[in-house]
């Protein structure tokens, strides 16, 4: 049914996955997997018509994720983190994985055209943040 309601040439792409790289006080990735046809249905709610070309499903995937990546930053401002630019991975039954040393946050959606998930991967905020000072410590 996507492929009738969307005939481009897919050439057996599956997913479609957004990757952007946070960095400031901590570091981690977000990643947002898309199958094929939560991609299209989420391209055409966001630019408001149908994509004519996988660039445009491209583009609009690397914008939610630079919105949802946005948003978890503008919540975390005290950390003073900063947004790379987003990259995005076109492919069948690809992996992105984490550094073994990151242990991922995923949340799956369902919806009506399929599932789609948000990964979350910081690096090990212990090691990170700034220690306090004994003088901080004891103020």
């Amino acid at each position: 049914v996507v492929d009738d309601e969307f005939p481009l040439d897919w050439n057996g792409v599956d997913r479609v996955t957004g990757v952007i790289g946070i960095s400031g006080k901590v570091s981690a990735h977000v990643i947002i997997n898309f199958e094929k046809a939560v991609a299209l249905w989420a391209t055409t709610a966001l630019t408001g018509g149908n994509p004519e070309s996988i660039e445009e499903v491209v583009d609009a995937v690397g914008e939610l994720t630079n919105i949802i990546a946005g948003q978890a930053k503008s919540n975390l401002s005290r950390l003073k983190l900063t947004l790379a630019l987003p990259s995005v991975i076109v492919g069948r039954d690809h992996e992105i994985r984490f550094a073994s040393s990151v242990k991922p946050s995923v949340v799956v959606f369902a919806t009506e055209w399929g599932n789609f998930s948000i990964e979350v991967g910081i690096g090990d905020i212990a090691k990170q943040l700034p220690k306090k000072s004994a003088a901080a410590a004891t103020a």
